[in-house]
């Protein structure tokens, strides 16, 4: 079976080639999403406005206004970046004692009408 993507994170492989590889549509998807989820602004140099809102918040005072904007800023980057998904949750879980803000987005795939989550958690402090 041929590959339709590159796998993200990036990691050596079992069959010889330099990056892994997704074979289905809903891998390549996931592995968008946990690319697109640690992009920070200005990473990408010739299409400046693709960056995860996170890295907005994790400096920030974590309370219900950054927890409302911050989900208002992720549905509507979801919505423009990945048509192809429908994006039904998103839940923020904030560890107050290690300062990290766990995000996770459960979404469904339109065509393939099957429904999967995808999860990153950042270190709201330095």
């Amino acid at each position: 079976m041929e590959s339709i993507g590159i796998k993200f994170p990036f990691k050596e492989t079992e069959q010889g080639g330099m990056f892994g590889v997704t074979k289905t549509e809903e891998e390549k998807i996931q592995s968008n999403l946990n690319a697109f989820l640690t992009l920070k602004k200005g990473q990408r140099v010739m299409h400046n406005d693709l960056y995860s809102p996170l890295y907005n918040y994790v400096l920030e005072t974590w309370d219900e206004i950054s927890e409302s904007s911050l989900n208002e800023e992720l549905l509507q980057s979801l919505e423009k970046f990945f048509p192809e998904i429908k994006t039904k949750q998103i839940v923020f879980d904030f560890n107050e004692d290690i300062h990290l803000l766990t995000v996770t987005i459960t979404y469904l795939i339109i065509d393939l009408k099957v429904e999967n989550s995808v999860e990153i958690s950042l270190k709201t402090q330095q």
